[in-house]
């Protein structure tokens, strides 16, 4: 969409950040303590299955880039 669905508004273009890092295979993560809400759970995947499990076509277009970079 260019434009907002009900004021007919240009809609500004938002950036997306992907971050990643390498880990090594026995690392542990834990969110027992995290401080922030809208991460409950995670797992680690291969870059189909993200590609897959993601909603919105800008955050697998940040995924490609990044895995672009690492291979």
């Amino acid at each position: 969409m260019d434009k907002h669905y009900l004021t007919g508004e240009p809609i500004p273009i938002i950036k997306e950040y992907v971050f990643g890092m390498e880990v090594k295979p026995d690392f542990e993560v834990n969110i027992d303590n995290n401080i922030y809400p809208e991460h409950d759970e995670f797992r680690w995947v291969s870059i189909e299955e993200a590609l897959e499990l993601l909603k919105w076509e800008d955050n697998k277009e940040g995924f490609r880039k990044l895995n672009s970079l690492l291979i």
